[in-house]
């Protein structure tokens, strides 16, 4: 019993010799400035950057004047965003919204002219079933061609529209006028 005992203390003297060696190698921790003001409200803020504190703050310089109340110092909103920001990120905001519109509207015109060129070749496909003759085959091959080119463009139209957010009703509106073209 002895000896087990010995083997513990040794390794539990050990442990402790470790522990005390990677405690003198941790670094000490950094404490960090801290800033205190006291809004126009009286609401005591505080943080590590001033710059964050809003216009009207009154610096505090005793601290236990705030003790038992910790505030955070809000970052600007766009509603506290300087005006020449503000309008600038309105502006880039609505040049995105009418790209997108521009987009869509060009999305609109490509599917009514697919779906157009189906139609005529479906037309014409049929027309030539009508009044076969020998001449017909060529018609009836080159529509085919045409609808098969019709389907692939409504595939590369569907694949453009899933890689930008087009709202459901313009993607709606789309997909009604490629339903047009049967997808085989």
């Amino acid at each position: 019993m002895t000896s087990g005992a010995g083997v513990f203390r040794l390794g539990c003297g050990v442990l402790l010799a470790v522990l005390g060696w990677a405690v003198g190698l941790w670094p000490p921790a950094a404490e960090a400035q801290v800033y205190r003001c006291r809004d126009q409200s009286g609401i005591l803020l505080m943080t590590d950057d001033p710059s964050k504190f809003p216009p009207g703050c009154r610096p505090v310089e005793d601290p236990l004047e705030g003790a038992g109340a910790l505030s955070v110092a809000p970052t600007l909103d766009e509603s506290e965003m300087p005006a020449a920001e503000a309008e600038e990120l309105a502006r880039r905001e609505q040049a995105a919204r009418a790209e997108r519109r521009a987009l869509i509207e060009t999305w609109k015109g490509r599917a009514q002219e697919l779906a157009g060129a189906y139609q005529a070749a479906v037309t014409r496909r049929n027309q030539a079933y009508n009044r076969w003759s020998y001449s017909s085959r060529e018609v009836v091959r080159q529509s085919l061609e045409e609808m098969a080119q019709a389907r692939a463009g409504k595939e590369k139209l569907l694949e453009e529209m899933a890689q930008v957010f087009v709202p459901a009703h313009e993607r709606a509106e789309v997909d009604d006028i490629l339903q047009a073209i049967p997808s085989y």
